[in-house]
């Protein structure tokens, strides 16, 4: 698994301070109303949904840390968390965020899981937008080009008219 994660390209110097600082303020936007929307859904009688509240509370407090360590410069753990959370890529950041929002819409469907637990869904495509790059796959389309002119289209073209 660390082989496959290793071959893919890490987009980081490619985004912009001002996208990624967006996406984190969006991250610890979506974390405050995840856990909001958490609150209200643990009011709620069936026991299911008081379960999906209590983890999406808890969702958001971790989003909260990975995304907003400053306001949380006085807790050790929560350095280790972002320190933890700052070495993913992008394409981990986005799979976790988005692996993670599902389950409370899946156990429990409602208004306030959906709006609590699709905005950290979109911050993780936000992350998979940012790992994806610029120029989306047209870089290592290029890339394979230039290491295999085989698979050149021009270059079986003029094979195939001699």
């Amino acid at each position: 698994m660390n082989r496959l994660l290793d071959k893919l390209p890490n987009n980081e110097d490619e985004i912009s301070k001002t996208y990624k600082c967006g996406v984190r303020c969006f991250g610890t936007l979506a974390a405050v109303v995840c856990a909001i929307n958490g609150i209200i859904t643990v009011i709620t009688p069936n026991p299911l949904c008081i379960a999906m509240g209590a983890y999406m509370i808890l969702l958001g407090a971790g989003i909260f840390l990975f995304e907003a360590p400053l306001l949380c410069k006085q807790a050790e753990t929560a350095r280790h968390f972002h320190e933890f959370i700052a070495n993913r890529r992008f394409i981990e950041k986005a799979a976790i965020y988005v692996l993670l929002s599902i389950v409370p819409v899946l156990v429990c469907f409602g208004i306030t899981t959906m709006i609590g637990c699709g905005m950290v869904f979109v911050t993780g495509v936000f992350y998979g937008l940012m790992a994806i790059g610029k120029r989306g796959g047209a870089r290592q389309k290029q890339d394979q080009q230039e290491l295999n002119p085989l698979t050149d289209p021009e270059s079986q073209k003029s094979d195939v008219k001699k």
